[in-house]
């Protein structure tokens, strides 16, 4: 179950922003006991908590952002990049770009991870003094560590809009996944 701060929206980019967002694992045996779902697990003011959704999953082979620094490497010519992004887009249609796993679809900054790593080892990432601090290089050699657990875009249907029209993105880091270990999440907010 994903839980973020409805009322402050926190950006992600501050280390104070720990406490804002939250990730509980639920093993696929408690699942089907429905009443888990019923109500949030404490009295919350009505516009705190979303309305329930069914969902319906489906494998998507979304590519990488355009953003990133690897398909950039690719050298794709402008009309090359203008295809790509057509058949990326493509790829959600119409509906909100909610997403469990694989590529993050950035609205600004598509080096996440690495915000996530420096983030989480306190340095702020609200302006440039974070990429400046001195452990920051070194911090970066370990952003691959993160991966994109969920993304959820503004929508309409749900009435919620993140910042102006943007997505939040839970992050973990791969080895805290596959143990099981989601406390360590890290939110980030993005917005046009």
């Amino acid at each position: 179950m994903f839980f973020y701060d409805l009322q402050e929206q926190p950006w992600g980019f501050d280390p104070k922003d720990r406490g804002g967002s939250a990730t509980v694992y639920v093993p696929a045996t408690e699942v089907r006991d429905r009443s888990l779902f019923a109500s949030p697990p404490t009295p919350l003011p009505a516009d705190s908590v979303l309305p329930q959704r069914y969902v319906a999953f489906q494998l998507s082979k979304l590519p990488p952002s355009w953003e990133t620094p690897e398909l950039k490497a690719v050298g794709l010519t402008d009309g090359e990049m203008d295809l790509f992004m057509d058949q990326r887009a493509a790829l959600y249609g119409q509906q909100p770009h909610h997403q469990i796993g694989g590529f993050a679809d950035p609205v600004q900054n598509p080096e996440m991870d690495e915000e996530c790593q420096l983030v989480t080892h306190g340095l702020y990432c609200g302006d440039a003094s974070g990429d400046n601090d001195p452990r920051a290089a070194e911090l970066k050699k370990s952003a691959g560590e993160w991966s994109l657990l969920f993304q959820m875009d503004t929508d309409d249907d749900l009435h919620i809009m993140w910042g102006d029209a943007g997505m939040i993105y839970f992050w973990v880091r791969r080895d805290d996944a596959r143990n099981l270990k989601f406390d360590s999440t890290w939110v980030i907010l993005q917005c046009g």
